[in-house]
């Protein structure tokens, strides 16, 4: 395995084909979450898993962090400086760092997935997003991102700041303005309605205190103000929303985030069905998170019941 992972190493720094880039980065990918993971397989490796917590705490892994840091520095520059290999190349890192910030890959791996690096991931899966070529390809790779990160870095990430705004509990709309997909105060189009807007043109309070937190970079990105969400993307964007409710220090966070769009007067009925959905799957995980905020909640979510009951 370390002679692969040299050789592999050696080899990106001459392949400039997007095909044969391609086929590393998946090979990359699926043959590490093997090695380093092999208890989430099915049936479950045990005994790997052991084995590799035990080289882990050995000097001899010192050689392994070097290749695997080589592997990753060139993934990241095939991502910065060619747009259409962007996609495969920010799923292997985000594999490499989930997989490297593993308990069982101590004390290398989490040196090695450092906090820094995990906010340099998290901004440039924000502009991929955010690019309507790449969205499609990223949209995966951001919904496994979120739920990967480490606990703790979220908790330092977002914070204290997460907490349900107070002004989230006045139930009236805030229609009066309309954002373009590209910042401009005007009334959107159902055409421009339907392209992910530039976080600049986020006026909510999550997105005001976005700019100094590549989570919540992310999450404008993956989710703008009055954007509505496409059927295709519905999926992807309800794991992200889940996943960051699953993080112990997220869950105000995405309550904040789902209050913010049901007070939006503006938000397209499609992403009111995501933003409900979620709230819904995260009552029934976490009663208790969604209790402490119902006083604010509860006259966002009784309008559209409402409405729907009327029309059923």
């Amino acid at each position: 395995s370390m002679r692969y992972l040299k050789a592999v190493a050696a080899a990106m720094g001459r392949t400039s084909r997007g095909v044969l880039r391609l086929e590393m980065c998946r090979s990359l990918s699926e043959s590490l979450s093997r090695l380093m993971a092999p208890e989430l397989l099915v049936p479950p490796d045990e005994t790997g898993a052991s084995e590799w917590r035990e080289y882990c705490s050995s000097g001899s892994a010192v050689e392994w962090w070097s290749a695997f840091s080589a592997v990753y520095s060139h993934a990241a520059r095939w991502a910065q400086r060619k747009a259409a290999h962007a996609p495969f190349c920010l799923d292997l890192m985000a594999r490499m760092l989930a997989l490297a910030s593993r308990d069982g890959s101590a004390p290398g791996g989490p040196a090695f997935a450092s906090s820094k690096l995990h906010s340099q991931l998290l901004l440039l899966l924000a502009a991929a997003l955010r690019r309507e070529t790449a969205r499609q390809a990223v949209l995966p790779t951001a919904a496994f991102y979120v739920g990967a990160l480490p606990a703790q870095y979220v908790a330092d990430d977002i914070g204290g700041g997460a907490a349900l705004p107070a002004r989230v509990a006045d139930p009236t709309p805030d229609s009066s303005r309309s954002a373009s997909p590209h910042g401009s105060e005007a009334s959107a189009s159902s055409s421009s309605a339907s392209r992910p807007p530039t976080p600049s043109a986020e006026r909510a309070p999550l997105y005001d205190a976005a700019g100094g937190s590549p989570v919540r970079a992310l999450l404008v990105a993956l989710l703008p103000r009055r954007y509505a969400v496409p059927p295709r993307e519905v999926g992807h964007v309800e794991a992200a929303l889940l996943a960051l409710g699953s993080q112990p220090a997220g869950g105000e966070a995405l309550l904040a985030m789902i209050a913010a769009g049901l007070r939006d007067g503006a938000t397209p009925p499609p992403t009111r069905s995501v933003l409900l959905r979620a709230l819904s799957k995260v009552s029934e995980s976490c009663p208790p998170l969604v209790e402490a905020h119902r006083e604010a909640l509860w006259p966002l979510v009784l309008p559209p019941l409402a409405a729907a009951a009327a029309a059923a």
